[in-house]
């Protein structure tokens, strides 16, 4: 979004139209950040995992160029460095030249502007001549999504203000290489109905009157600011796990804050179940006495009886326990499983560390069969053991792996169908009430470990950002010689040692409260 130097007419690209799609709420800061630029609202810092996306795109457009190329086809790249009136220009000579490819093309059809990967030439006639183009963008991603085909029409009526025809079909290459085209006519009726609703955004901005950022599915640049908002407002998307149509119930009862949620006492609220309130009242509570002692608490959830959920469904301790966490890498078409970590007591009673690397699909397979058939070995000599681990990501992977392989279906559907492997993300969910924003294993560590973790890798993103500079670098073949990969390791063991802790402080919990576990 910008202002043209000549005329002040405001210009959008179709990156504006998908952040109106994704965010009217991003969508208007943008705006306010073009009309306000010395407002003192600032966008989030630089994101390295952004960074990385961008330049991962940046490679996968050079290998589509590439292919392009391999099938004898001449690129024509336009030179955008002259500005958007020499690249406009540059690219309805190549047009008129008839060129087979066009790269970086600049397409118009005020107000909107943009620049896409590739024009390719088909046998379809227009004002050209015998020919016209269509529209191809690289993209990362391994199968097509909507935000693409609104994008793509876009672009295509933009070519269509140019050539005097729409494209009929425009094209995504995948980030596994493969093409995925669409009729641009079954999209488009749509696409002009959200371009219509982003313009009357435009129309309607007032610089004043902010939009709601709470009623946004996301805050784009600006989700620091929204968190600042949040805290200021002690708004009722602070309690974990809320949605927005029960804020909408909520709020419309009048209560408005976390505050007046936790204090609500015997209200009613129109529309909204009263144990999904009390619930939401709890959870409040337990949030509020957390910001004023500054030390999160949680207390159990008790089960029904005969119920196998919640607290009810942790297992006691056995000595040949598992407690697993895997490291993996989307960014590679299909994804890598490239670390399997996993903690377990030796027979001294000494906390050892599995782990097996995988840097490509062959390593991924034996790494992802040795892991099995080391667990269920360890099952069948004990099968009253378990393996514990945080969310679904595991077992997922795991299935995927087998479908992908051909391998360990015997030994999966054993474990799996037997219950022992044991998500206790599930537990948490439905036996505690945490004070805290989430319940992520990084948020509960503030109550059984007292504090945050302090290894140079933190989140799932940074472990992501950190393998991928090893990848491009290969500073060292192992953790042994490479510190990133020793840091992701640390991370990874660290998950470990969390998931063994946090198992321990649930059983904790589970015997003072004095449920039973149920099988």
């Amino acid at each position: 979004m910008e202002k043209d130097s000549s005329s002040a007419q405001l210009i959008y690209s179709p990156s504006d139209l998908l952040r109106f799609v994704e965010s009217p709420f991003a969508s208007w800061m943008a705006r306010y950040e073009l009309e306000q630029p010395d407002s003192g609202i600032g966008k989030d810092p630089l994101d390295p995992m952004k960074e990385l996306l961008s330049r991962l795109g940046e490679q996968h457009e050079a290998r589509v160029k590439q292919e392009l190329i391999a099938k004898g086809l001449r690129v024509v790249t336009v030179d955008n460095g002259g500005g958007d009136d020499a690249a406009f220009e540059q690219t309805l000579t190549a047009m008129a030249d008839g060129a087979e490819v066009i790269g970086g093309a600049c397409l118009r059809q005020l107000p909107f502007r943009g620049y896409t990967d590739f024009l390719v030439r088909c046998e379809r006639p227009s004002k050209l001549g015998a020919y016209s183009y269509q529209v191809w963008e690289a993209k990362l991603a391994l199968e097509m999504k909507m935000e693409f085909a609104t994008q793509l029409c876009c672009y295509s009526e933009m070519l269509e203000a140019m050539q005097g025809v729409r494209p009929e079909f425009a094209t995504v290459v995948l980030g596994n290489m493969e093409h995925e085209s669409i009729n641009v006519g079954n999209y488009y009726d749509f696409y002009l109905a959200e371009k219509e609703d982003f313009l009357t955004q435009q129309l309607e901005f007032d610089v004043g009157q902010m939009l709601d950022p709470f009623q946004s599915p996301s805050h784009g640049d600006w989700s620091r600011y929204v968190d600042q908002l949040r805290q200021e407002r002690d708004h009722l998307s602070k309690v974990a796990s809320i949605r927005r149509d029960q804020i909408a119930k909520l709020e419309q009862a009048g209560i408005k804050t976390m505050a007046a949620l936790a204090n609500s006492g015997d209200q009613q609220v129109p529309k909204l179940k009263q144990k999904s309130f009390e619930t939401l009242k709890q959870q409040a509570i337990m949030q509020v006495r957390a910001e004023k002692s500054g030390f999160p608490e949680a207390i159990p959830r008790r089960p029904r009886k005969g119920a196998s959920h919640g607290l009810a469904a942790l297992p006691p301790h056995n000595p040949a326990d598992l407690f697993w966490d895997l490291e993996g890498y989307p960014l590679e078409p299909g994804g890598l499983e490239y670390l399997w970590g996993c903690i377990y007591l030796d027979g001294s009673g000494e906390i050892k560390f599995w782990e097996r690397w995988a840097h490509d699909c062959e390593q991924e397979q034996q790494a992802f069969m040795d892991f099995i058939h080391w667990a269920h070995e360890r099952w069948r000599s004990n099968p009253a053991m378990h393996i514990y681990h945080y969310a679904h990501y595991e077992v997922t992977a795991c299935k995927r792996l087998m479908e992908r392989y051909g391998v360990c279906e015997p030994e999966i559907d054993e474990l799996l169908g037997n219950h022992v492997v044991v998500d206790l993300y599930k537990i948490v969910r439905r036996g505690l009430v945490a004070g805290t924003p989430g319940y992520s294993l990084k948020n509960l560590e503030r109550i059984y470990y007292g504090e945050k973790r302090d290894t140079s890798v933190a989140t799932g993103d940074d472990s992501v950002v950190e393998y991928a500079k090893w990848r491009e670098t290969k500073g060292g073949k192992t953790w042994r010689s490479s510190k990133i990969l020793q840091s992701i390791r640390d991370y990874n063991k660290k998950d470990c040692d969390s998931t063994l802790a946090l198992t321990k402080w649930l059983r904790e919990i589970q015997s003072k409260a004095g449920i039973k576990y149920s099988s």
